[in-house]
């Protein structure tokens, strides 16, 4: 479309302000026109890997992303599954809430209900404005019926269907999809502190008083006296993908919905394109239908693929990404089938919107938890980084109020709180006394500047009747699952014996059309028939077609340009389309070994819960076991860091960093012995990943010499590349060592352990007693494999005793938070008594955590309540990254500032740019002397992350552009509500700064340039304030 006249475009951004100012002002008894909200939460899914294509999914190109608007510059402040939709579900970001990871005691279902997280986040609000609030799909790691009858199920739905599945480990390595099982119309109330309290006094797990059952697999339970437990229906869809049964729960939902007549929100969570399985060799469940598309498509490489990050950084995979090219491809292949699925559902809900006449007062939201690379910047494949491939999401909106065909470039970025907040406002919702850290969208600005149009332009009636069509038939049946292949006698040589591609894969399920059809009945309690679904005829799928979207309106002269509109270009088909990589399946069933008898787990310190207004985390008390290596003190630390220690003598004024304190650096945790036998889930996670680490450049070698092999004690926490001798066989990776460290102990694997060390020896005397040829060597070896093939993982582990471990985590977990609560309710009493003070005096005293001062404590939406509309002109335009890695790249943890802005620090010629500037704390001594790392890119001339600006010596901009954003970095990383919303208040409280261009002004060179740096003074795999060293004034510590 042309460009609107200034008049016009103010005219009709004054209309829309007015008509929503109607709409949600008045209360909730009358307010039934107020807009439904429909989001559709995928998991993992890329955005930078182009995986939106409309080649790939075609049903959200032709029914969301042409009817409405595109957010290109999304972001998640935290790139895993649990943090991110933590972040989602409360408004606020993960140093609030201290959920840092997807396993206990760090993160998932049992710390969040321990922690109250669902008394006050989003169904609960709005709940309380009058909506009906529907779930369905994965909700968070660790939901099972154990910790769903001992905790009670997540508050403020009116109904839910969360998807079970057990303790997952922090790096998600325990996936095993088999069954599909849902907690059924979850509603359980619990009162976790009382339970917990009882069932510890008792000497039971907790929730065994509720008449907890055997897990997630165990179908409905049983009705137990004085318990609740009959109240959950597990209900199990054997042999079923999971994606269609999330697809037809979720349609019923909406047919609910409608029947009713209330305004709702529904949330649909998908499990694609997940891995099915987990570890490297896994690969997303795809429906019959999809497989063996896109075999001609080929894996998008960017400037950073197989490119390693700077040293300092330290992230590395062993694998060479250039070699595992083929499986990479076939995985992006596997990634792209799966969301067909997703495509799939995402037609279905709009088609039945449509049919219900509910599409043209219906906003619909699309985005992911988190992203994925695969080869970017040499990492064979994974998430949980600062980098773009894992923080940047796709966002796209379609509904009332949304401007139509619309794209913005990197003059707006939004985060995942922003989508809190801008639920919130679309529904008038408040939230009460508790504190958000989101701004809602500035939809009115956006729909004045990008379109004159929105998606129900024409009678509302005639969009309803256009999108609702016949659905197609039925899919046709699955094949056959393959035979089970006869025992080998003996194992061929050199067989290559990677763990998790020894576990069997879940056997095709029941085939599945967009509506639900061909998806069988769940084992008990089968729902209702629904009535015949329908959705708009499917577009060609193999037809390459760039979207028709209406071009942008051009700013006015006296404007920020904002940058060209990047949408993904068409994908041609090759030419001579290249075969799919042959994939073999495992067989279909193994026999299930027997299980282990529970035996009690020691238990661990667990995070004291968060005080009364859950504003601020609840770090974990500081002690040996909690702490990922003990402080010591060590010589001072200058700042920035650099690979060699500066001179102390000046070379340029211009040029001298700020000089730090003296930062102890920690040291490597002494060799402990052996705990007793058990599942461990919390304790399991207190080695230090150090000796990996520090291997990481070896293990790309095939041999390695091993001399002291036979000195590494005999531990689980010991590496397998020193339990083979300094060599491991081919496919196997560091990532099995951290599997084999963790969790060889709770599944039984001790003898297998032996057995390996033993062969290791062999092939160690074979290796260092060879003075001549290799064939020496290559003996030794053969004989090692041959001894590892003889006892096969696969014949230990397989993937029903794999689920059985991950729900069994969870029951050992809660065994360990029993008895964590009932200790901090005795030193809560203890410490009452002692100071005369009531319980909630003692709470508040036993909680004393750090939290930001906001610098405008009176200012609207600070303390909770209504959330304010947003403008565009105030738009900070800076987006928070935090991580704490418990699982992959264990031992490091950052905060990252991504700035969106006009100034050009490295002569750029684009009129915008964004910065990513990280400042990570890595322990690993061979990769750097310093704790405290920095890196700085300008991603408008370098979006793949390649060149890093933060290299000595800098030049006086960036110097000046550092000083900036480490201020804003260290405001935004002990933020909570207005300072969230707008961190320049806290440097500028007059309000004359309010984006990153106006405070490069030289005027404020001084203020900036006298900021402490933000410094770690130890690594954590937890938020803890003592771990790190932040300007006082800017985190809030004082106000002078």
């Amino acid at each position: 479309m042309g460009k609107l006249p200034g008049r016009v475009a103010l005219l009709r951004a004054a209309w829309f302000a007015f008509s929503l100012m109607g709409l949600f002002s008045c209360g909730a008894s009358t307010r039934d026109d107020r807009p439904n909200i429909v989001l559709v939460l995928v998991d993992d899914q890329d955005y930078m890997l182009n995986s939106t294509h409309p080649r790939y999914m075609p049903e959200l190109d032709r029914l969301v992303r042409q009817r409405g608007l595109e957010v290109q510059h999304f972001i998640t402040s935290y790139a895993s599954c649990c943090p991110s939709r933590t972040s989602l579900l409360t408004g606020r970001h993960c140093h609030n809430t201290n959920m840092t990871s997807n396993a206990w005691p760090y993160g998932g279902y049992i710390k969040f209900k321990l922690d109250q997280l669902d008394d006050q986040y989003l169904p609960v609000w709005l709940q309380a404005a009058g909506y009906d609030t529907y779930y369905v799909g994965k909700f968070l790691n660790g939901f099972t019926t154990d910790s769903a009858a001992a905790l009670g199920c997540p508050g403020g739905w009116t109904d839910l269907d969360g998807l079970a599945q057990g303790d997952t480990g922090g790096g998600e390595e325990l996936y095993y999809r088999d069954t599909p099982v849902f907690l059924r119309n979850c509603r359980l109330t619990g009162a976790p502190a009382a339970a917990a309290e009882a069932g510890a006094r008792a000497g039971e797990p907790a929730g065994a008083a509720a008449g907890v059952g055997a897990g997630a697999g165990a179908g409905k339970q049983q009705p137990q006296p004085g318990g609740s437990a009959e109240l959950l229906d597990a209900e199990r869809w054997p042999d079923t993908f999971l994606e269609p049964v999330v697809r037809q729960k979720a349609l019923s939902y909406i047919d609910a919905a409608a029947a009713k007549g209330k305004p709702f929100y529904l949330q649909v969570n998908t499990f694609a394109p997940h891995d099915s399985e987990g570890g490297s060799d896994a690969l997303p469940e795809v429906e019959v239908k999809y497989r063996g598309l896109y075999a001609d498509v080929k894996l998008p490489k960017s400037a950073n693929f197989a490119v390693q990050v700077p040293k300092q950084i330290g992230y590395y995979w062993p694998t060479d990404v250039k070699e595992a090219l083929p499986s990479i491809t076939a995985r992006y292949r596997a990634r792209l089938q799966a969301l067909r699925s997703v495509d799939d559902t995402v037609s279905a809900l709009v088609s039945r919107l449509a049919c219900r006449g509910l599409l043209n007062r219906t906003v619909f939201i699309y985005t992911s938890d988190n992203g994925f690379k695969l080869g970017n910047h040499d990492i064979t494949q994974e998430k949980f980084t600062q980098y773009e491939e894992d923080v940047r999401l796709p966002l796209l909106m379609t509904g009332p109020g949304i401007p139509v065909g619309a794209a913005t470039g990197s003059e707006f970025q939004a985060a995942m709180t922003d989508i809190t907040a801008t639920v919130l406002w679309l529904a008038g919702a408040t939230t009460g006394s508790t504190t958000i850290d989101g701004s809602a969208l500035p939809l009115p600005d956006l729909m004045a500047r990008y379109s004159a149009t929105t998606a129900l332009d024409g009678a509302a009636g005639d969009v309803n009747t256009q999108f609702c069509t016949p659905a197609p038939p039925p899919d046709p049946p699955n094949p056959p699952a393959p035979p089970r292949p006869p025992p080998m006698a003996s194992p061929p040589p050199k067989q290559p014996n990677s763990l998790f591609s020894l576990f069997p894969r879940p056997p095709p399920g029941g085939g599945s059309g967009e509506d639900g059809g061909g998806v069988p009945k769940p084992a008990t309690a089968p729902p209702s028939p629904a009535p015949s679904r329908q959705r708009p005829p499917p577009s060609p799928p193999l037809s390459p077609r760039p979207p028709t979207t209406q071009p942008l309106p051009r700013p006015s002269p006296h404007q920020a340009q904002p940058e060209p509109v990047a949408r993904p270009p068409p994908i041609p088909p090759s030419p001579t389309p290249s075969p799919t990589p042959a994939v073999t399946l495992p067989p279909a069933s193994h026999p299930t070994a027997a299980p282990l008898p529970p035996s009690p787990a020691p238990v661990r310190p667990l995070p004291p819960s968060p005080e009364p207004s859950r504003s601020s985390p609840s770090p974990m008390p500081p002690s040996p076991t909690a702490q990922l290596l003990p402080p010591q003190p060590l010589p001072p630390q200058p700042w920035p860091p650099q690979p060699q220690p500066r001179p102390t003598a000046d070379p340029s004024p211009g040029r001298q960093p700020h000089a730090a304190a003296p930062t102890p650096r920690k040291t490597k945790n002494p060799p402990r012995a052996l705990p007793p036998p058990s599942v461990r889930a919390g304790q399991r996670r207190q080695t230090t990943a150090a000796a990996v680490h520090g291997n990481q450049q070896q293990q790309r070698q095939q041999v390695v010499p091993a001399a002291a092999a036979t000195s590494v004690p005999a531990t689980d926490s010991v590496p397998l590349i020193h339990m083979l001798g300094g060599w491991r066989p081919a496919g196997w990776s560091w990532q099995h060592d951290l599997w084999i460290q963790e969790h060889a102990e709770g599944l039984g694997l001790h003898s297998w352990v032996e057995e390996v060390r033993a062969a290791a020896a062999t092939t160690s005397a074979a290796l260092n007693g060879s003075s001549g040829p290799m064939s020496t060597a290559a003996a030794g070896q053969d004989a090692l494999l041959a001894a590892l093939a003889a006892r096969p993982l696969k014949q230990l582990v397989d993937g029903p005793r794999l689920a059985w471990y991950s729900e069994e985590r969870v029951r050992v977990a809660l065994r360990e938070a029993a008895e964590q609560v009932v200790a901090r309710q005795a030193a809560l009493r203890a410490m009452s008594g002692t100071e005369g003070t009531d319980t909630a005096g003692a709470v508040a005293a036993h909680n004393q955590r750090h939290v930001l001062l906001d610098a405008a404590a009176g200012t609207a939406g600070s303390a909770g309540g209504p959330v304010p509309a947003s403008r565009l002109e105030s738009w900070s335009n800076v987006a928070l990254i935090e991580a704490w890695l418990d699982g992959v790249f264990k031992g490091k943890y950052y905060k990252a500032i991504r700035a969106c802005t006009t100034h050009q620090a490295f002569g750029g010629r684009t009129p915008w740019t964004c910065y990513k500037y990280t400042v990570l704390c890595n322990s690993v001594k061979k990769q750097t002397p310093y704790l405290t790392n920095i890196e700085l890119y300008d991603l408008g001339q370098d979006p793949a992350e390649v060149k890093d600006r933060s290299k000595l010596p800098w030049a006086p901009a960036t110097r000046r552009l550092i000083d900036r954003l480490d201020a804003l970095l260290t405001v935004l990383a002990y933020c909570r509500g207005n300072t969230c919303r707008d961190p320049f208040s806290r440097m500028h409280p007059d309000g004359a700064v309010t984006n990153l261009a106006a405070a490069m002004d030289p005027k404020y060179d001084s203020l900036y340039g006298a900021f402490q740096k933000l410094q770690y003074t130890q690594c954590g795999i937890y938020y803890d304030p003592k771990n790190e060293r932040p300007d006082p004034f800017l985190a809030g510590r004082t106000e002078q």
